[in-house]
């Protein structure tokens, strides 16, 4: 008896496509750069650079919610302690409200680039202090705030972008990426 073999492999539809995301997160990290902020100092348009000094914090954030699935409250109340541990090395999994999520060694270069960004801007990684915080208050990003700061790189995408679409992607690429490696775990035929 054969076994059935669907005509096409398992595809999810992610609610944004995952080339506007990759664009996305690649465009707010390229707007950091200091050419921009020169630029946007020498013609005083101060709104814009709250925007493009916080462009790495926000990327990076996007990219623990595409590509770890972290939640939007997650990545707001993330410490450096859950991150890093006491010689300032990558932890290989991150334990936040009793949950674990491993850090696979692809993004591990991602979390130190990140760290070494932060590390340029303050004297220390203390445990207790935010991982994801707003360079001009050196607080937490709050909601409000990461929402605005998204609304802003995205208003030309053409889609409501939001954490929660961000990280419904990231999982339908996930589960894209397994279904090509595997199709008979995700469709429970064998």
């Amino acid at each position: 008896m054969k076994k059935w073999v669907p005509l096409r492999p398992f595809q999810t539809k992610p609610p944004i496509p995952h080339p506007i995301i990759e664009w996305l997160i690649g465009d707010i990290e390229q707007s950091g750069d200091l050419t921009s902020l020169r630029l946007l100092r020498e013609s005083k348009i101060s709104h814009n650079i709250a925007y493009l000094r916080n462009s790495k914090v926000l990327a990076t954030a996007l990219k623990f919610a595409y590509f770890l699935g972290f939640r939007k409250r997650e990545i707001l109340g993330l410490r450096v302690k859950h991150v890093l541990d006491a010689n300032q090395a990558v932890h290989s999994a991150i334990v936040f409200d009793d949950e674990t999520i491993s850090i696979p060694g692809s993004f591990t270069q991602t979390v130190i680039d990140y760290c070494s960004y932060l590390g340029k801007y303050r004297k220390k990684l203390l445990p207790d202090w935010p991982f994801f915080s707003d360079r001009k208050r050196d607080k937490p990003y709050d909601e409000a705030t990461i929402v605005r700061h998204i609304n802003y790189f995205s208003k030309d995408s053409g889609y409501d972008i939001t954490i929660e679409k961000i990280r419904q992607s990231g999982i339908c690429r996930f589960y894209d990426l397994l279904g090509a490696t595997q199709p008979g775990l995700l469709t429970g035929m064998q």
